[in-house]
């Protein structure tokens, strides 16, 4: 399946704002949980990829 530019978007508004808050409970800087959360994203999207 490949992802449109829009469905990543889409995606991305809809899961970030929970994802970056729950990553917030296990690291203190604000730096390392957007990492997480970005890394996540990439991972996820890499293996739906290969499907």
């Amino acid at each position: 399946m490949l992802y449109l530019k829009g469905d990543f978007e889409k995606l991305y508004k809809l899961y970030y704002p929970k994802m970056f808050a729950f990553a917030k409970n296990y690291v203190p800087a604000n730096e390392d949980a957007e990492n997480i959360v970005q890394d996540v994203f990439l991972i996820t999207l890499g293996k739906k990829g290969r499907n």
